[in-house]
């Protein structure tokens, strides 16, 4: 990023970026693109492209400005894209989403060969397009022919050349599968300077016909004049000090049939080792171009001290009207900003309110009244300032899924499948970071399924399944959780093999006495794969072990059901926790310490004074209900024996019962029951704590005092040893 652009333009050009590439992925789906849709298209990337080049950003702006060209292209014939031409470019938007995210740190990005083969891809096919079109024509005019004729003889005459001109489209069509893609652009060159001398023209000819030779092979030179180029080659070499090395267009037409690389070869000589090494290049901030639906164009001279620091922004072709809403784009750092903010004054509120509950009586009725009266218009105010940000700093599933079908069908072909993608849940709302957490484990799901889930087709024919596979993944919300599961109806997991090489890897021994849950829970070993062979698809043991520290680094967990012959399903259970929470706990006293426990995990608080315990082995149980129940005295568990509680007895106890994530239920003893308060629960921030079993964070009461609050996600981890 250059010196003069401050890094807060830089912040608002990413914001902007990227929510234009989001609304270009709305209107790009994978089925193709509707003509009245890439006008929006052409529109977020002319805004797109007038924007980085304003900030100094040229090789980006080079490549949105070539991605811009297909776009307009389809926009002047009043065409959509089909649904080949629509893969290609949202896999160009998802690349442009890389680059503009990293354009602070990594400008040059769009240098990547990623980079280089979408915009291969992109000339590929506008190449096709233009090629099939010209074959088109061609054939119209043959049956134009056919039926003005009448005698054998004067079909004959009258086909010849319209049978040769179709095998020259048919041999461009050809030429052109091992074309290349310039390097720089002609149309974004302003000014070139060699010697003192202004070659501008020289030098935009010569990218103009090297560009059509790479687009249409040898076929492109029946319209170039190679007298008048190769005129211009010899003033560029003239003055050049080691001018020399450029290729004459004699040779260029010799060898574009035989060897496509020498128009690459040129262009590095002209360009990257004539031009740029011993002149003075000036290029264009952004190429004008005369459309309505583009909107207003960003001059070409304009600074970013001329703006004024503000970047331009997407209007409707009319304008905006004085009453129509008026719209800002705010940084994601701003947003965590704000919601930490509203989560303190959310902690206060609860403060308050508990404060003036625990003082009660000793407050006059007048003031108490008006003090509850100021209190509940402070609530209503505080609750709808925390839903409105709340909204703000949410995103949608649907942006985790927008990704999958294009994956799934590079993965299919790779592994001769046929899958068909089900998905529900999207409209489901989660904190921005929860799309990051979910994002690199759920593509390895998608991966491992079609690889190793689904059978061949045939395959699944003798099995008497429909030849296409179904991978369904849908999602729900349950209060602060989020439930993602991953279905299909493959294979299933094959529990024999899963032991066999876990054996031959260590992780085992030979006499293991595992059920089969156990043994499925292998997969998440690190480096273990069942895969004879490394492919380009797996087969590597990376994957699975990644998902699940991502899920449980995040509070999560992750179980695998599976049948054999009817599929595999894996559910994805991740707390959904952003910044400070509101929650209603209940104060316990254990031993000499109060701890709060959430009231989403109490199932029922008990006297246990008239109760017994049941002992079986090491473990105790508690009757309730008709059940026994796990008994964990709290006390003992935190180590507060000795400040003052905890025992073997029931006289001095009372018992919660509480209910983990899974559904198991445990009775946990505790030395008092204090009153239940409304606080904020702020998780921890250090690395040692973040991710505890136990612990979810602390919280303050209404006198001030901090308490730690239990968590109950797995009841298992109270039990342990």
């Amino acid at each position: 990023m250059p010196a003069s652009i401050s890094a807060d333009l830089t912040a608002d050009f990413i914001q902007e970026g990227l929510t234009l590439v989001d609304d270009a992925l709305e209107l790009v789906q994978p089925d193709g693109c509707p003509a009245a849709s890439v006008n929006g298209l052409f529109r977020c990337l002319h805004t797109l492209k007038g924007t980085s080049a304003i900030l100094e950003l040229v090789a980006l702006s080079e490549f949105v400005h070539r991605f811009e060209d297909f776009v307009r292209d389809r926009q002047g014939k009043g065409e959509g894209l089909t649904p080949a031409e629509a893969e290609v470019t949202r896999q160009g938007l998802f690349l442009l989403q890389e680059a503009v995210g990293a354009a602070g740190t990594e400008p040059l990005m769009v240098e990547r060969p990623p980079f280089r083969d979408f915009l291969q891809a992109l000339q590929q096919l506008k190449v096709e397009q233009a090629s099939m079109a010209c074959l088109d024509g061609l054939l119209g005019q043959l049956r134009q022919s056919l039926a003005a004729v009448s005698g054998v003889g004067a079909q004959a005459s009258l086909l010849v050349p319209i049978i040769e001109a179709t095998e020259a489209a048919l041999g461009k069509i050809r030429s052109t599968r091992a074309r290349v893609v310039l390097p720089v652009d002609h149309l974004a060159v302003e000014a070139v300077t060699l010697a003192g001398e202004d070659v501008t023209a020289l030098v935009c000819r010569q990218l103009a016909a090297l560009e059509q030779v790479a687009q249409h092979g040898k076929t492109a030179f029946a319209s170039l004049d190679v007298h008048a180029l190769n005129g211009d080659v010899a003033g560029l070499k003239a003055l050049l000090a080691e001018g020399d090395f450029l290729l004459d267009w004699d040779v260029i037409l010799d060898l574009c049939d035989i060897s496509p690389e020498v128009v690459s070869e040129a262009v590095k000589r002209l360009w990257e080792e004539g031009v740029l090494r011993e002149g003075q290049v000036t290029m264009r901030s952004g190429t004008l171009v005369a459309q309505a639906a583009a909107g207003p164009a960003a001059p070409a001279e304009m600074s970013p001290a001329e703006a004024g620091g503000a970047l331009p922004a997407a209007e409707p072709a009319g304008g905006r009207g004085e009453h129509d809403p008026e719209f800002f784009r705010v940084s994601g750092r701003i947003l965590d900003e704000i919601a930490a903010g509203v989560g303190s004054l959310v902690a206060d509120r609860n403060a308050l309110e508990n404060l003036v509950s625990e003082l009660g009586s000793l407050i006059p009725p007048r003031y108490r009244r008006l003090l509850q009266d100021s209190s509940g218009d402070l609530d209503r105010h505080v609750n709808s300032l925390e839903r409105r940000v709340t909204s703000l700093t949410s995103r949608r599933l649907s942006e985790l899924y927008q990704r999958l079908p294009a994956l799934i069908k590079q993965l299919s072909e790779a592994c001769g499948k046929s899958v068909l993608l089900e998905t529900t849940g999207g409209e489901i709302e989660v904190p921005r970071s929860f799309l990051k957490i979910l994002g690199d484990p759920l593509v390895h799901l998608v991966r491992n399924a079609v690889d190793h889930g689904f059978e061949s087709p045939r395959d699944r024919l003798a099995a008497g399944k429909d030849q296409q596979g179904l991978l369904a993944i849908w999602a729900r919300r349950e209060d602060e959780r989020l439930i993602l599961t991953v279905a299909d109806d493959g294979r299933g997991l094959d529990c024999a093999a899963i032991r066999r090489k876990a054996v031959e890897r260590g992780l085992i021994p030979a006499a293991a006495d595992l059920d089969d849950a156990a043994i499925r829970a292998l997969i998440f070993a690190p480096g273990f794969s069942t895969a004879e062979a490394v492919t380009k698809v797996s087969g590597r043991g990376v994957g699975m072990d990644v998902v699940r520290a991502a899920i449980e680094g995040s509070g999560g967990r992750i179980q695998i059901e599976s049948e054999p012959g009817r599929g595999t399903t894996f559910e994805l259970v991740v707390p959904v926790i952003s910044g400070n929470r509101t929650r209603d706990i209940l104060l316990v006293q254990v031993g000499s310490q109060v701890f709060g426990v959430d009231y989403r995990c109490l199932v029922e608080v008990l006297d246990a004074s008239q109760r017994v315990l049941h002992g079986h082995r090491d473990r105790r149980f508690f009757a309730w209900r008709g059940q026994l129940l796990p008994f964990v005295d709290l006390a003992v568990h935190l180590g507060e024996v000795a400040a003052g509680g905890g025992g073997d007895g029931l006289a001095a106890i009372r018992i919660l019962v509480v209910e983990d994530e899974y559904g198991r239920r445990l009775a946990c003893g505790v030395q008092g029951i204090q009153h239940k308060v409304k606080v904020v629960v702020t998780p921890f921030g250090h690395g040692l704590l973040k991710a505890h079993p136990i612990l979810s964070g602390t919280a303050v009461v209404g006198t001030g005092e901090p308490r730690l609050v239990l968590e109950f996600r797995d009841v298992s981890l109270f039990l342990a040893p």
